[in-house]
């Protein structure tokens, strides 16, 4: 999907200002899609200009003007069109950490245990967000949402009950092929001086 798409996506929840899209863009699908927030005012002046979204200015006190976005009977058949008709949706699950992780072996393993606490401590707070957006979704009677953000967290759990099952095994194995590595290099050393 493209930024257009997943704006649209998000209207079709209900009307929301451009700010209220981007931290949805950047709190809600960031885990799910590689999404940027970036993009969202200029996906807006493009569907403002054909006619799928439409917004009605909001005087406030104090503070600029915002505009609040709705999606038009246009916008709607075109999302829905989109996601019946015209893309093949991908499943990807992406993160630096789980790739980092891949060359283990030639990193020091302190260094490994430090990415794998801040992983677990990031993880940590990222499910209590899911945990409040859950309640939200809920109260807003998102139950698609709801749904999604349950299987995140389940993964999330998962994933996480593996890492701290695991790391014990992960680290004697760096550990031990860290002191192979280092000993046969000092060994080397010492023959050729």
């Amino acid at each position: 999907m493209n930024t257009k798409e997943m704006v649209l996506a998000v209207l079709m929840r209900g009307p929301a200002t451009g700010y209220d899209i981007k931290k949805e863009f950047e709190f809600v699908l960031s885990p799910f899609l590689d999404v940027s927030a970036s993009g969202v005012y200029p996906a807006l002046n493009d569907l403002a200009k054909e006619e799928l979204v439409v917004y009605k200015k909001v005087e406030q006190e104090g503070r600029p003007n915002k505009k609040v976005y709705e999606v038009t009977q246009a916008g709607r058949e075109k999302f829905l069109d989109v996601v019946t008709n015209s893309i093949e949706l991908r499943h990807s699950f992406h993160s630096e950490v789980f790739f980092i992780l891949t060359v283990a072996q030639h990193l020091p393993p302190e260094r490994v245990d430090q990415i794998l606490d801040q992983w677990i401590k990031f993880s940590i707070d990222r499910l209590d967000a899911v945990e409040s957006m859950i309640e939200e979704a809920e109260e807003q009677s998102r139950i698609g949402l709801r749904f999604v953000l349950g299987m995140s967290r389940v993964s999330m759990d998962a994933i996480m009950d593996y890492a701290k099952k695991e790391r014990g095994k992960l680290s004697e194995a760096l550990s031990d092929r860290w002191e192979e590595k280092h000993r046969d290099g000092r060994t080397r050393e010492r023959v050729s001086v």
